[in-house]
């Protein structure tokens, strides 16, 4: 007896020597992605709700209905584990474009300073790291709002048999069949709020997206990041959108990234009252 206690606290006295060594803590830093603290704050006042029982919160709702397949838990989860996991993971895809793009423009101001080319062009290097972290951002940007869309379906209890696969079609069905709800209204008016951002999503299911044809079809190559320099020594990686016209790709992808922040956050603040 007295020996399995020894190896328990041996054990013990173990763990806290890993936990505070210093290469933990260095691998704790270079592991995390830290969101902005307006979506921290946020999902922790989702984190508090839950945790203290508010008889107002739909956690509350969903663990005390009488119906199967109806867990507060899981509910909670699909918010953390899947829409902040979702977020976190698309914001790290963009901060690897943004480092990669600086190191690219830092790395070809060299190249054009010495050459001192004439015109203006694009240096024809090809670049799959860039691509893979441009595809990486789109990809979980998309699965974070699909995330989002099966969370709050799951509060609904929508039969999985009916096809409601994005935001879009989930509006349809709340103003067809949950318009008696008191949270349905605000969902729908916040759905309807960012409809510019939402339309390059989700409009036409049946038509090649940007989104849709890198998720189910191809390589959409009009969409590559390009590394352009002109004759005065400026550098740009652009994506190429509406026909020839460059778009700065830093900053198209950092304010999709925003656009998709903000929609979330006043998701939550309807459906949780989290502001």
């Amino acid at each position: 007896m007295q020996e399995a206690q020894q190896e328990k606290l041996q054990w013990f006295e173990e763990a806290l020597r890993m936990a505070s060594h210093p290469t933990t803590k260095k691998l704790q830093s270079v592991l995390n992605i830290k969101l902005s603290d307006d979506i921290e704050a946020a999902f922790s006042m989702v984190g508090h709700l839950y945790n203290d029982k508010d008889r107002s919160s739909p956690f509350y709702e969903v663990q005390h209905r009488d119906v199967p397949n109806n867990e507060g838990a899981y509910f909670y989860d699909l918010f953390t584990m899947g829409v902040r996991e979702g977020l976190r993971s698309a914001y790290y895809f963009l901060l690897q474009f943004l480092h990669l793009t600086e190191m690219v423009k830092r790395e070809a101001a060299t190249i054009v300073a010495e050459v001192k080319p004439s015109h203006s062009g694009s240096l024809g290097i090809p670049a799959p790291t860039l691509n893979a972290n441009y595809e990486g951002f789109m990809l979980m940007s998309r699965a974070t709002l699909d995330r989002l869309n099966h969370a709050i379906k799951y509060y609904y209890q929508i039969s999985p048999k009916k096809r409601i696969s994005n935001l879009y079609q989930l509006v349809d069905e709340l103003n067809r069949n949950y318009t008696d709800n008191p949270r349905t209204s605000g969902l729908i008016k916040a759905i309807n709020r960012h409809n510019t951002y939402l339309s390059v999503q989700f409009a036409g299911q049946d038509r090649a997206t940007e989104r849709n044809r890198l998720a189910h079809q191809e390589y959409v190559e009009f969409a590559l990041p390009n590394i352009m320099y002109s004759s005065e020594g400026f550098i740009r990686v652009v994506l190429m959108y509406h026909g020839d016209l460059p778009t700065d790709a830093s900053e198209e992808l950092t304010n999709r990234f925003n656009r998709l922040k903000l929609f979330i956050l006043d998701i939550l603040n309807e459906f949780f009252g989290t502001v």
